[in-house]
């Protein structure tokens, strides 16, 4: 049978990759110092510099930003305002047909939704609805 050494180490000896800007207790020599400082003063140069450019992309997109939240607010409107005339409608999700309260017969939900993205009438749902 033939043996061999198992090493359970990610790393190779004096090389971690994944802690080259932060300090260990292993290493505490001068040059870690100075990986960690000048790791430090990059991250504070390259941020401070790009501020003027992430002002201009955030500037650019401040009106499509407001105009899609009025569009929301405007769709919002308009969906309150057609559910207020709408009669109480019950669903069944198993089914997946919807109905009126006491009433016997149920149509697909589906429907339902067309007719309410349409912006159909509450009479026309309620004709449907109550059918026989």
């Amino acid at each position: 049978m033939y043996t061999f050494p198992l090493h359970t180490s990610t790393t190779l000896p004096g090389c971690d990759p994944f802690n080259f800007f932060t300090s260990s207790d292993e290493h505490t020599s001068s040059t870690s110092t100075t990986v960690d400082l000048a790791g430090g003063c990059l991250v504070a140069v390259v941020g401070f510099l790009t501020i003027p450019l992430r002002r201009r992309i955030a500037a650019a997109r401040a009106p499509k930003k407001v105009a899609r939240e009025q569009q929301r607010k405007s769709e919002r409107f308009q969906w309150r305002l057609t559910l207020a005339t709408w009669p109480v409608i019950y669903a069944c999700k198993r089914d997946g047909t919807a109905f009126l309260p006491g009433k016997g017969r149920g149509v697909p939900a589906d429907a339902i939704f067309r007719m309410l993205q349409e912006g159909r009438d509450a009479a026309a749902v309620t004709e449907m609805l109550d059918r026989p």
